[in-house]
């Protein structure tokens, strides 16, 4: 599971200025905000074992077209799961013709589902006025040259 976001009104700053000088201060920004929201998610991760936290990673800033791209990923499987929560659900057995559940066993059972814990977007919402403070200090810098 990713979470991406982007820099948006881009096309307005490059009427303004020479957009391609500035595409490094910009990746930088964008840079330091990954990180920024990468500790975020980490203190947002509802905690069991630890796993799902060290498996939040930040991948370089890049241009794609003209939008500069920055990503958090989480790499565990169920972080998804946590992220948006699951419904009420069947579970069969894969291997096996039925499965232990409560000390029964059975051939099915039903998954109650799990409530949604928005670790990502709650770590965004915290990160948003540091995020605000980190390109406006970018785009600042650039034109102060």
């Amino acid at each position: 599971m990713k979470i991406s976001y982007e820099l948006k009104g881009v096309d307005k700053l490059r009427m303004k200025l020479d957009f391609q000088k500035m595409i490094p201060d910009l990746l930088k920004a964008m840079d330091e905000s990954t990180d920024i929201i990468k500790k975020e998610t980490q203190k947002q991760v509802p905690y069991k074992s630890g796993k799902l936290s060290k498996s939040v990673e930040t991948k370089k800033a890049h241009l794609e077209g003209k939008r500069i791209i920055g990503e958090v990923n989480v790499k565990k499987f169920y972080g998804k799961f946590l992220e948006h929560g699951t419904k009420k659900h069947l579970i069969k057995p894969k291997r096996k013709k039925a499965i232990k559940f409560d000390g029964i066993i059975v051939v099915s059972a039903m998954h109650p589902g799990i409530r949604a814990r928005k670790f990502l977007e709650k770590a965004l919402d915290s990160s948003s006025k540091k995020l605000t403070e980190i390109y406006s200090k970018a785009i600042n810098n650039f034109w102060s040259r």
